[in-house]
């Protein structure tokens, strides 16, 4: 239900089509801080606001499985 996850799921993919793979912890942390920042601001807000179907489907399955 948390939408971070999905976050988490872009930028892992973003971070796997990039060039050459990092091969240093600087390396990987720069290469995240920059697909970070180049996550398109439509995709922020879509999670955002497809929080209230999540939140009312949460609610209408009674905490049970959701297509979430």
């Amino acid at each position: 239900m948390n939408p971070i996850e999905n976050l988490w799921a872009i930028l892992t993919y973003r971070l796997n089509e990039r060039g050459p793979q990092p091969t240093s912890l600087e390396d990987l942390r720069t290469a995240l801080v920059e697909e970070w920042a180049a996550i398109p601001l439509d995709t922020l807000q879509s999670l955002a606001e497809g929080m209230p179907r999540r939140i009312q489907a949460l609610c209408s399955s009674r905490g049970g499985h959701t297509q979430y």
